[in-house]
């Protein structure tokens, strides 16, 4: 029997992504794919908005329309609703495609492994998280004010019953699109948070 044996060299650690990383990798880029097309959208329907508005205002003002003079009412309360919120939407708009921008970037370096994919990925998350809840709530005050204007629509002297499944179908929506959007963003502040750990955890202390 030999003293000493000799036993071949472990094999070096890898230098890649782990599964975790490359699958929250794949969610970044999904995420801040689907933010830059909304970021887009949103800022040039906000802008595009007052004209399309002033447009219809337009058309009301054409001699013999039926019913013109109240919807000429209701142009006029939205018009106002829309030059209030339509500056702040459009620059939060910005915002998130710039943080959904770096979400996406901070997805291919942690993909490709990179040594700045942390530092990255933790204010992509951080601005996303921010950017997310701002939307939220602007959200939530427009909303709140068009359940507001659904009430100049009904003419005064209207059917109660028609009056009472108006406010009903409108809060049913809302109610609908509240759920919606918060679960929606539940899932990306949970999405950020995990990115966020699972770089933690990998990197260098």
């Amino acid at each position: 029997m030999e003293p000493f044996t000799s036993y071949p060299d472990p094999p070096p650690p890898s230098s890649g992504p782990s599964s975790a990383q490359k699958a929250l990798a794949a969610v970044a880029i999904m995420l801040g794919v689907l933010g830059v097309v909304g970021g887009c959208c949103g800022a040039v329907s906000n802008m595009a908005s007052g004209a399309m508005l002033d447009a219809q205002t337009d058309l009301l003002n054409t001699p013999g329309m039926q019913g013109a003079e109240q919807q000429r009412e209701v142009l006029a309360a939205t018009q106002a609703a829309v030059a209030k919120w339509a500056p702040y939407m459009v620059v939060v708009q910005l915002l998130n495609l710039v943080a959904s921008t770096l979400l996406v970037l901070s997805g291919v370096l942690v993909w490709r492994a990179h040594e700045k994919a942390s530092v990255l990925t933790f204010v992509a998350c951080g601005s996303n998280a921010v950017v997310d809840l701002v939307i939220a709530g602007l959200t939530v005050a427009q909303q709140l004010e068009t359940q507001e204007l659904t009430r100049i629509m009904i003419p005064a002297g209207a059917d109660p019953n028609v009056d009472a499944a108006v406010q009903t179908g409108v809060k049913v929506a809302m109610m609908a699109g509240t759920c919606f959007a918060v679960g929606w963003l539940l899932a990306k502040v949970s999405s950020y948070v995990a990115m966020s750990m699972v770089m933690r955890r990998s990197s260098p202390s």
